[in-house]
């Protein structure tokens, strides 16, 4: 795995009572940049170089970047892991955690993207991509 990157999967028993709410409430004090994507997912793939690009631009400021994925095959969401390269927190969701997502944000399409600021208060749900050169500013107004 790459270095600076920690995969938890919400399917492992050790995880299981693990909520969406409760993985932002770890974040508290940070800006936190969402990344609802899959490994099947091409669009989403197309943005992983970018997202590399902005967690650089952030280095050693407060912001937490996330990645919560619906694969359902964890070798592939391993795997992919790994290929990519990309640090931060990554967690492959259960049933539980899927359903609560669809209810707070209502994910249909993926890559989808959220901003939450220090607080752990949602700002954006629909949150620009890592390539979108002002997610830079959205972000930066938050720190």
């Amino acid at each position: 795995m790459p270095e600076g990157a920690v995969l938890k999967d919400l399917n492992d028993s050790i995880n299981i009572d693990m909520s969406f709410k409760k993985i932002i409430n770890n974040y508290k004090g940070k800006v936190v940049y969402v990344d609802f994507w899959a490994s099947w997912c091409g669009p989403c793939l197309a943005e992983m170089p970018n997202s590399l690009k902005l967690q650089e631009k952030f280095k050693g400021q407060d912001i937490a970047f996330i990645y919560i994925s619906s694969d359902k095959d964890p070798v592939g969401w391993k795997q992919l892991n790994k290929v990519l390269q990309i640090k931060g927190d990554h967690y492959r969701v259960n049933k539980a955690v899927n359903e609560e997502i669809n209810e707070l944000f209502n994910v249909r399409y993926i890559p989808r993207y959220i901003l939450i600021d220090k607080d752990g208060k949602v700002i954006d749900d629909k949150a620009k991509r890592p390539g979108n050169k002002e997610v830079v500013k959205d972000i930066e107004l938050l720190l």
